[in-house]
Formats: C-alpha cells, sequence, structure tokens
C-alpha cells in the first residue's frame, strides 16, 4: 500500500487547516486583548447577540456551532462579565449586551477586521473572493453530507 505525502495530501490538509487557524486566531486574538478581561473565545459570542439581539441559548447554540453545555457556560462568563443579560422569562432566554457588551461587540468586529487582514494579506483581494467562494462550496458540500447523519446525533 502506497503512503501517502502528508505535505501533499488534500484531506490531510482538511484535518490540519481548522487546528492551524484556530491556533492562529487565538494567538492574535489573546494579543489585542491584553489589558481587558475578555477572551478570544467571548468574541464570537459577543458579536453574535449584538447581531441577533434577543437571541435564544438554544439558537446560539446553533449560531456558534457549540454544544448547549459550552453555551450555557459562556452565557454565564459573559454575564459575571456584565456584557449580557437575560431579558427573557422561565427557561425561554432571550439574550442582550449591556453598554459594556456593545463595546465589546465593536472590539469583536475590529478585531475579526484585524485578523482578516493578518490572515488574509498573503493574498490579492481577486484571490480572497476566489478563496471565501471555494470555502462556502465547501461548507454546502459539508452540510450536505452531514446531514445523512443529522439521526445519529438525536
Amino acid at each position: 500500500m502506497p503512503v501517502k505525502n502528508p505535505d501533499t495530501s488534500i484531506s490531510f490538509t482538511m484535518l490540519q487547516f481548522p487546528q492551524k487557524i484556530r491556533k492562529c486566531i487565538t494567538g492574535l486574538s489573546s494579543s489585542y486583548l491584553d489589558g481587558t478581561e475578555l477572551k478570544p473565545q467571548h468574541l464570537k459570542y459577543v458579536a453574535v447577540i449584538a447581531f441577533c439581539d434577543g437571541i435564544s441559548q438554544k439558537d446560539l447554540a446553533e449560531k456558534t456551532l457549540m454544544d448547549k453545555s459550552s453555551v450555557s457556560y459562556m452565557v454565564k462568563e459573559l454575564t459575571d462579565l456584565g456584557l449580557v443579560y437575560n431579558s427573557g422569562s422561565g427557561k425561554v432566554s432571550s439574550l442582550r449586551l449591556t453598554e459594556e457588551g456593545r463595546r465589546a461587540a465593536v472590539l469583536a468586529w475590529t478585531i475579526g477586521d484585524l485578523l482578516e487582514e493578518r490572515i488574509m494579506s498573503c493574498m490579492a483581494p481577486e484571490e480572497r473572493q476566489q478563496f471565501v467562494a471555494s470555502v462556502r462550496k465547501i461548507e454546502a458540500r459539508v452540510d450536505e453530507l452531514n446531514s445523512e447523519f443529522d439521526d445519529v446525533d438525536s
């Protein structure tokens, strides 16, 4: 059986890429967050809550692709930091940002722009557009394949 070279293997690259990009984003984000109580993982939650004012924890889990327990933990952290409050009642959550949370959302968007520029600076604008189009095409295919496993998760 021939051995595949990991340096030229598309499947190996697909397996490593998410970890490499996550490490890079976490490292760069951490440097931008020095002097704040925010952690890199807070940024996506604050940004989604800002965009989807009044979002439920269930919908937040769907938007962030995280499980319910991780979202619950993160919402507690953000609440303890004074960034988020729940305006819902009973078991129905309605997450909203405080004034401090809105400032954190602006910081999240600013850091997102800085990350995009730092990471994508190796590509011309046309290449960036092609990259995004390719990623969206792959993402659609992955969603299609994942739908085959929806029953497995239940």
